[in-house]
């Protein structure tokens, strides 16, 4: 596994995002997809036609500000942006549009709840009520493997801005996040964390090629946004 840390300034980001009036996290994830068009149409036709025909990004949201809660367990749900490829070719704004539309639909409290009674009734089957833990733990891995981790190209995951009480941030330089380590159906990943004036980028990658990173640098440089690579280990 590879593992690429960057940093920007948040400030410019933000002012790049608010320009094409979207949130730093529809920018970011319409900036990997475009990414990742760009990868799969430098692809030779034949080769296109195995590879999957929709790019999807998972985009972990956290719920505690839709449903405040005390509790300390993971709580969060996802949403999967997309474009269809058979489509065509799309245009950054294109895809810009699309994301932060999809990402406004599919985090409304309405279409939230909906998701969330649908997940509630299949716990409430007496089936899985009177499973052992064990088993369901196995179900659900293997779920996971065969069809979930299908479902999308890559993960972008944003935990937001990160603050310290004050005697501790003068001794904090800098805080990242490494996403979840990538598997053979999601071979790579991606982080970001802010903190103070900085926007730490943090990359999983199990693939040899580092062109999903480089394309996605190149496009936040073009846009003024200056990137410094940290490290590639």
């Amino acid at each position: 596994m590879r593992v690429i840390h960057a940093e920007i300034n948040i400030d410019e980001i933000l002012e790049v995002s608010r320009k094409h009036k979207v949130s730093l996290t529809g920018y970011f994830v319409s900036v990997y997809l475009f990414s990742l068009q760009k990868i799969f149409n430098s692809h030779e036709e034949k080769s296109r036609k195995r590879r999957r025909k929709v790019l999807r990004i998972e985009v972990p949201v956290n719920m505690r500000s839709k449903y405040p809660s005390r509790t300390m367990r993971n709580f969060s749900l996802f949403v999967l942006p997309e474009i269809d490829v058979r489509l065509g070719t799309y245009t950054f704004e294109e895809i810009l549009k699309s994301v932060h539309h999809q990402l406004q639909i599919s985090t409304d409290i309405k279409q939230i709840s909906r998701f969330l009674s649908s997940n509630v009734s299949y716990e409430k089957l007496l089936i899985v009520r009177v499973m052992p833990l064990f088993i369901k733990k196995i179900v659900t891995a293997a779920i996971y493997r065969k069809l979930a981790s299908k479902r999308w190209t890559g993960m972008v995951t944003n935990l937001g801005v990160v603050t310290l009480p004050g005697e501790m941030e003068e001794m904090v330089d800098s805080i990242e996040l490494i996403p979840t380590p990538p598997n053979r159906k999601v071979k790579a990943g991606c982080a970001l964390l802010s903190y103070k004036d900085k926007l730490r980028i943090c990359f999983c990658n199990i693939t040899q090629s580092t062109e999903l990173e480089r394309q996605i640098f190149r496009h936040l440089s073009d846009a003024g946004i200056h990137v410094k690579i940290l490290n590639n280990n």
